[in-house]
């Protein structure tokens, strides 16, 4: 495989060689895609090592219309072999009642769908991109990975961000260096339930604020109701640039006013109050 022999660095070149190991045991199967880097890579690698995988996406609205889009986009252009789940999680009571177990309900319900669709197609192989980095963070879904069998090789194998970054540079994937990008239910405080059209007006502002060339934010929503536009640090002179235009896309969507808050790190804003 050529794609290995150009990873330079020995720690990178060993855990890719355990990657492909472990993916060798479990095909014929199916990896989750959600358009993030993690499981862009985990799909690219094990195509790129000619091993028999076919992507699965989950489509609904606890994504932004552009990520449904491009989500459905690209399992439909691989024809036959992709594989789209429709899932609405807060049509479940568990997943709607959003509490601090929110992501293992619905982790729950999305893989347990997907785990029939693979048994139905006799691929016992199902897999998603969590990486090394996921198994030290406050993660309530993975615990329903490991119930329904679901592996994390990237994790398993030992790769963080970083390597999967350097990997995903080696495999010649766009935007190596996107920014993460978790699912819309987290934008809501436990215990506040979230709404269809919530979702949707949140989605719109998000994707409208990346077609404004800002990266790494979130749209919160608190409590009480109220809402903070969380911005990271790297990103604070783009807002700066972007205000006007930030100000009127939140009105627009019926989500302003809004405070602005600048932070390190925009990850975990519910797990750290």
């Amino acid at each position: 495989m050529v794609f290995m022999d150009s990873i330079s660095s020995q720690d990178l070149a060993a855990k890719a060689r355990e990657l492909l190991e472990r993916l060798r045991e479990v095909q014929p199967g199916l990896i989750a895609v959600s358009g993030g880097i993690d499981s862009r890579v985990l799909l690219a690698f094990a195509l790129a090592a000619g091993l028999d995988f076919q992507p699965l996406f989950f489509s609904g609205p606890h994504l932004s219309p552009i990520q449904r889009g491009q989500g459905r986009a690209g399992i439909a252009a691989w024809g036959e072999e992709g594989r789209l789940l429709e899932v609405d999680p807060i049509r479940d009571e568990a997943v709607r009642e959003n509490n601090a177990s929110r992501c293992y309900h619905c982790k729950r319900l999305l893989f347990t769908r997907a785990a029939e669709l693979a048994r139905s197609l006799g691929r016992p192989g199902l897999l998603e991109g969590s990486h090394a980095g996921d198994l030290s963070a406050y993660r309530p879904g993975r615990r329903a990975l490991r119930e329904l069998g679901v592996a994390s090789p990237l994790a398993e194998a030992g790769l963080n961000k970083q390597d999967i970054r350097g990997l995903a540079g080696i495999l010649n994937l766009d935007q190596p260096d996107q920014a993460s990008g978790p699912c819309l239910l987290t934008r809501f405080a436990y215990g506040r339930k979230p709404t269809h059209a919530e979702l949707e007006r949140i989605g719109g502002l998000e994707d409208e604020l990346r077609e404004l060339a800002l990266r790494d934010f979130r749209l919160r929503v608190l409590e009480d109701g109220s809402r903070v536009l969380q911005i990271a640090e790297a990103e604070a002179w783009r807002y700066r640039e972007k205000r006007h235009e930030v100000e009127r896309a939140l009105s627009r969507h019926g989500l302003g006013p809004c405070s602005i808050r600048i932070d390190s790190d925009i990850s975990g804003f519910f797990d750290r109050r």
